[in-house]
Order: structure tokens, then C-alpha cells, then sequence
């Protein structure tokens, strides 16, 4: 169940993503868009450990910045711990 609802929750913000990708700026006001981009596979001590929210997350911030929704520099990425480290 709780993996259905993570699944729902990943699934919500990937929509929401990608209707911002889907509206490309006007002559209106200027606006920057960012991205933050957050994957963890261990999901906390009494979780199943998932397979693939970290590259699922890398290839997210990939796929904004190709569609012109997040320019590079205006993107942010975060793995989950690993071995007491925090990797980025």
C-alpha cells in the first residue's frame, strides 16, 4: 500500500513537471524556472528498499533540461545517503 502511494505521489509530480514543460514562457513577465530533483532508494528502516529513485531522478532533471523547462543552471540534484555520506 505505501508503495502505491509513493508511486502516486512520484507520479503527481511528474505530471506537474511536465505541464510546466509544456507552456513555454510569453512576453509576459520574466520568470526562471527551477528544478529540484530528489531520489533515495532506501526509503527508511521499516521501507522496501526501491531500485530506482535515484536514476529515476537523474533522468528527470535530463529530460526538463532537454524539453527547455529547467535550464541547467537552475537545477538541483540530490541522491540519498549512502554510507553516512551525502552524495550529489
Amino acid at each position: 500500500m505505501k508503495r502505491r502511494a509513493f508511486a502516486g505521489v512520484a507520479g503527481a509530480v511528474f505530471a506537474l513537471l511536465a505541464a510546466a514543460a509544456a507552456f513555454p514562457a510569453t512576453d509576459g513577465p520574466t520568470f526562471r524556472r527551477i528544478g529540484l530533483y530528489i531520489g533515495s532508494n532506501n526509503g527508511g528502516r521499516d521501507r522496501v528498499t526501491l531500485s530506482y529513485a535515484t536514476s529515476d531522478a537523474a533522468t528527470m532533471a535530463d529530460v526538463m533540461n532537454e524539453l527547455g523547462a529547467v535550464a541547467q543552471g537552475s537545477a538541483q540534484r540530490f541522491r540519498g545517503r549512502r554510507r553516512g555520506h551525502d552524495q550529489r
